[in-house]
């Protein structure tokens, strides 16, 4: 699961398989910076479902340009995998 945050809370989130090693290989191509010490305006993070509790993997700071191309990509790779089944 990917999920778009903002200072605010959760803004948006992608499915994106429950296939652990396609779903790291679809967020290591996401443009940003996943340096914790940055206090990001829009944040994307990579979560397992855990329960109820969504645990996160890695998280990346975006800027809107990074989070426009990185939400483009997603879309891209989701539509590939729906049309493969």
């Amino acid at each position: 699961m990917n999920e778009v945050r903002n200072s605010k809370g959760k803004t948006g989130q992608f499915f994106i398989g429950d296939q652990l090693p396609e779903a790291t290989a679809l967020f290591d191509q996401l443009q940003g910076d996943t340096d914790p010490a940055l206090t990001p305006v829009l944040k994307m993070e990579l979560c397992v479902k855990k329960g109820e509790d969504n645990l996160v993997l890695q998280q990346l700071s975006c800027t809107l340009r990074q989070l426009t191309d990185n939400t483009k990509l997603i879309v891209k790779e989701i539509f590939k995998v729906l049309n493969m089944v």
